[in-house]
């Protein structure tokens, strides 16, 4: 895990950079609320899996993050360490507000679950189960066919 003070000391070489030439690095696109991604560490991905056992659950990384898929179906991102649940309606069943923004810069917004209702296993694996019923299931992709050889 990259320390904070080693993610400015690289910001700044970055800015440094971008005045020498005249370019725009992707860092500097982002706003100062990102700094470099700081990777979810695989402790905090099994506590997650160990909390919804009984759950047909499973986490995939993927771009230095992990996705959460619930029956096959993507019901959250896993990204820095904290959990964002997809915006469905199972989350108007909870009487608790929840604070809401983008797993990444880009990404549409979802529910952060924060640690005190992901202690509660129960009240988790009854969110994430109702998220997975509410969603659609993700669309089967059609094989790609290889060009046929040319005999000869």
């Amino acid at each position: 895990m990259v320390r904070k003070g080693a993610l400015e000391l690289i910001r700044r070489v970055y800015l440094t950079v971008e005045q020498r030439t005249g370019r725009v690095s992707s860092l500097a696109r982002f706003p100062v609320m990102y700094p470099l991604s700081m990777s979810t560490a695989r402790s905090t991905i099994d506590d997650v899996l160990g909390r919804l056992a009984p759950l047909n659950v499973r986490a995939r990384a993927m771009f230095g993050e992990f996705v959460l898929y619930c029956d096959e179906k993507v019901v959250a991102l896993i990204c820095d360490d904290r959990v964002f649940l997809k915006e469905t309606e199972a989350l108007s069943g909870i009487d608790e507000s929840f604070e809401s923004g983008p797993p990444y810069p880009g990404a549409k917004d979802h529910r952060i679950l924060h640690d005190r209702f992901l202690h509660d296993e129960k009240r988790l694996r009854v969110l994430v189960q109702g998220t997975a019923d509410l969603l659609p299931l993700p669309k089967k992709r059609k094989a790609k066919k290889k060009p046929a050889k040319p005999r000869g």
